[in-house]
């Protein structure tokens, strides 16, 4: 599976959000390799933009915001290297 392959080095379970909303956590992997990328999606998830959504449970809520917060973590620490361009 291409999200657990992906997300692995996170070393989070994202069991709930994987089995309930594979769609979400799909668009988080296609994301990963780029911070940045992960931080537009994950504010995409959070806020709702279109109206009436009802939220994610508070288990799948828990797993998104660790998510979050490692690649919050990841985005910090690439900041710090120089570029190679």
């Amino acid at each position: 599976m291409r999200v657990a392959m992906k997300l692995g080095d996170a070393g989070l379970s994202v069991r709930t959000v994987a089995m309930r909303f594979p769609h979400v956590l799909n668009r988080v992997a296609d994301a990963w390799g780029d911070p940045a990328a992960v931080t537009e999606v994950m504010a995409d998830l959070m806020v709702d933009r279109r109206g009436g959504r009802r939220g994610f449970p508070p288990d799948a809520l828990e797993e998104l915001h660790a998510l979050r917060e490692v690649c919050a973590v990841r985005r910090n620490t690439n900041a710090d290297r120089p570029s190679l361009r």
